[in-house]
Formats: structure tokens, C-alpha cells, sequence
């Protein structure tokens, strides 16, 4: 019987082949001797019934099959181990992924895989979750307390080793340096943030002074110690709120090892 290697699961060390006949044969490593299964792989083998279903033996690939050749997850992997099961691990950066949220714990997951993706990873390890507070200003008197949902791990680049694979190696290599260029860019966008922020907040600070002095003349006709001082800090405050409205911090969720 011929048929094709259909899923092999390297660290069970079993898998099946999906025979031309349109069943389902089992099949373990042992009936591949030292050869390593491939997925995809065409291949002959020897039919067998046992009690638990029907099994392949003495299996033989029927023409060569590149094994350089690869297939990468429909959508990024995420474990709390430190490797991803079944899969072959490409490339492992020591780089730390970051996500929060206010809302929800699945939305700060969704934002991990999100940035995992943009960095080229097929997936994520060590993935931790932990909570945080914040706090704000309320509607009313006091102050208002939140929880932060967060997330951080570890990308990596895995895939699987397919006969009808359209990936080579060397293409999913990189990650590392995809990483550093990428860190690279954000920090200059948030120093170019910071900037935008201060000349901002230093207008902000001297339109209030100038607004200030000119209702405080037009009202008392001289500018007093108390008035200059409550402009001051009213100014102060606006900048202070203008910068922080302004800045962001387009690098800090990828940090470095």
C-alpha cells in the first residue's frame, strides 16, 4: 500500500499516514527504522489490523524528499514552557515581548501575539501573566483605582519539516536582527515623541503665562505676588498635561535581555 505521511509527532514518537485506499494507518517510529518522517512524505508500507484500528509497517519513502523545506503555524504558537511542543525550533530570541490592557486579560494576550507578529515570530515562550494597579483622577472627589492586565514572553521562529513545504530555513532565520532594527526605530520615535512633548508643553506654558498676565492686568491693573503665582502653577500644570498627552512610548513594551 502506498499512501502519504499525513502527521508526525517527533516528541510521541508516532503518527499517521493517510493510505491511498482512504484510511487511516497508525504508525510508529520503529516502522520507519532510522529515518526520520516527514510530513507530506510519500511512502510504502505494509497494512495491518490490530484491535485498536489499522497500523502501517515496514514503512519505505518512495523517492527522496527534500527535508529542507518547511511550513510555519496558521497563527502565533504561545506556551508557558520554555519550548513548543512538536514543533522545530528555528530560531529563540532572548529579547522580552510586553502587553497590557485595562479592559481584559484576552486583550492583553491578543496584544502580545499582535507585536509577536509584527517581529516576524511564529511563536512565544515562558508566557507569564500578572496584574498591576493604575490610578486616575475621578469624576468626582478622590482618586480612582484600576486594574492592568499584563503579559510578557519570549518570541521565537518555529516550524515543521513538510515535503510540500514552500519555506526554506534561511528565510525564517533573522529574527534577532529583525528585533534590534526594529528597537532601533521605535526608540527614535519616542525620542522624537519626547521632543514634539517638550516644545509643546513649553508653548502651552507660555501661552497660559501670557493669557494670564493679560486678564490679570485687565482686572486689577497691576500683577500681584498670589497672581503670578497662581499663573504659574496653572501654566505648569497645562504643560505638564500637554506633554503628557503628547509623549508615547513607542519602545518600552520590547525590552531588551
Amino acid at each position: 500500500m502506498e499512501g502519504n505521511v499525513s502527521h508526525f509527532l517527533p516528541s510521541k514518537g508516532f503518527g499517521f499516514i493517510q493510505g491511498d485506499d482512504g484510511r487511516n494507518y497508525f504508525a510508529h517510529q520503529s516502522d520507519f527504522g532510522d529515518r526520520v518522517p516527514v510530513d507530506g512524505q510519500r511512502v510504502r508500507f505494509a497494512e495491518d489490523v490490530t484491535p485498536k484500528g489499522y497500523r502501517a509497517r515496514h514503512i519505505e519513502p518512495i523517492a527522496d524528499t527534500a527535508t529542507d523545506l518547511f511550513v510555519v503555524p496558521d497563527g502565533i504558537l504561545q506556551t508557558r514552557e520554555a519550548e513548543i511542543r512538536d514543533w522545530e525550533l528555528i530560531e529563540a530570541s532572548p529579547w522580552r515581548i510586553h502587553s497590557s490592557s485595562r479592559e481584559s486579560p484576552d486583550e492583553a494576550r491578543a496584544g502580545l501575539l499582535a507585536r509577536a507578529s509584527l517581529l516576524g515570530a511564529t511563536g512565544v515562550v515562558l508566557v507569564s501573566y500578572y496584574k498591576t494597579r493604575g490610578s486616575e483622577a475621578g469624576t468626582g472627589k478622590g482618586v480612582h483605582h484600576y486594574t492592568i492586565h499584563n503579559f510578557h514572553a519570549h518570541p521565537v521562529v518555529v516550524a515543521r519539516r513538510h515535503a510540500a513545504g514552500v519555506r526554506r530555513r534561511a528565510e525564517l532565520e533573522g529574527l534577532s536582527a529583525r528585533i534590534r532594527t526594529l528597537k532601533s526605530s521605535l526608540v527614535e520615535s519616542s525620542r522624537r515623541s519626547r521632543a514634539l512633548a517638550s516644545r509643546v508643553g513649553i508653548a502651552a506654558f507660555a501661552a497660559v503665562v501670557l493669557l494670564g498676565a493679560v486678564l490679570i492686568l485687565g482686572f486689577l491693573g497691576a500683577v500681584t505676588l498670589f497672581s503670578l503665582l497662581a499663573t504659574i502653577i496653572m501654566a505648569s500644570a497645562v504643560a505638564a498635561g500637554a506633554f503628557a498627552l503628547i509623549r508615547k512610548d513607542h519602545d518600552g513594551w520590547l525590552q531588551e535581555p
